[in-house]
């Protein structure tokens, strides 16, 4: 295989990853994001754990849990 070959490939390639990198994000940019009452992501879980004003943590809950680090119950890390 030729080098002239080989960058025509690159180039190819690279057209290819820039198209779809640009369709990947118009697509998340006309995605509608959803949100809870303090503008976090539904998908993202907040921690359960109360603070000591006894309001609920603000906190992204750990991956797997309910609970923040700070909030996670002793022996479940």
């Amino acid at each position: 295989m030729r080098i002239s070959d080989v960058l025509k490939l690159i180039k190819e390639r690279k057209e290819r990853n820039e198209k779809f990198l640009a369709a990947q994000k118009k697509k998340k940019e006309n995605t509608p994001k959803k949100e809870n009452d303090e503008g976090q992501d539904d998908e993202t879980p907040r921690c359960k754990g109360l603070t000591q004003n006894g309001e609920q943590c603000k906190r992204l809950a750990l991956e797997g849990s309910e609970f923040c680090a700070l909030h996670q119950p002793k022996g479940d890390k």
